[in-house]
């Protein structure tokens, strides 16, 4: 993929201070995850994602002389847009499995996610986003602190889980 990055250090004071905003396209997400150390969390890692992802980033943040990242100082909004994506093994959405069959939910094939994440006093926002995809049409929305606390809400509608529940039609119609 190619990354535009246009970005601010300012190391004059204290801290090292950085601005910077960045346009990505066409990157491998998988790739990304792997080569950012998973962004320091487990729950959603480089073995379960794939896609090419675009995105708009503005970002700031400190640093400390030892280059110790100051959390409470990031800030950004991100606008993202992942084609061809997909979702694999994701326990969390494992309990769903009593609605549709578990094979199903192993590998979420999705043909596009658009949205916007922001993250401020040391958590990622998550606004309702949709996922249409192979397995389950789902909509989510959440936050994802930087101590791994996860809030996410899934919703789901009912017809979508019924549908994939029912058995096919006899001759005698639905």
């Amino acid at each position: 993929g190619d990354a535009e990055i246009d970005a601010l250090a300012d190391a004059s004071g204290k801290d090292l201070n950085v601005n910077l905003q960045a346009g990505l396209k066409a990157i491998n997400i998988r790739q990304m995850f792997a080569q950012l150390n998973n962004f320091g969390q487990s729950t959603l890692t480089d073995k379960q994602v794939n896609g090419k992802m675009n995105a708009g980033i503005n970002f700031s943040g400190s640093w400390d002389r030892k280059l110790n990242s100051l959390l409470n100082t990031i800030v950004s909004s991100s606008t993202l847009n992942i084609e061809q994506g997909e979702l694999n093994d994701f326990k969390p959405l494992e309990s769903l499995s009593r609605f549709v069959d578990i094979n199903d939910l192993k590998r979420i094939k999705f043909s596009t996610l658009t949205s916007t994440l922001s993250i401020r006093n040391r958590t990622i926002f998550i606004p309702q986003t949709a996922i249409r995809n192979s397995a389950l049409n789902i909509e989510f929305n959440g936050t994802h602190d930087f101590d791994n606390n996860i809030d996410y809400h899934i919703r789901l509608l009912i017809s979508d889980l019924l549908a994939k529940k029912r058995k096919p039609d006899d001759e005698f119609g639905p």
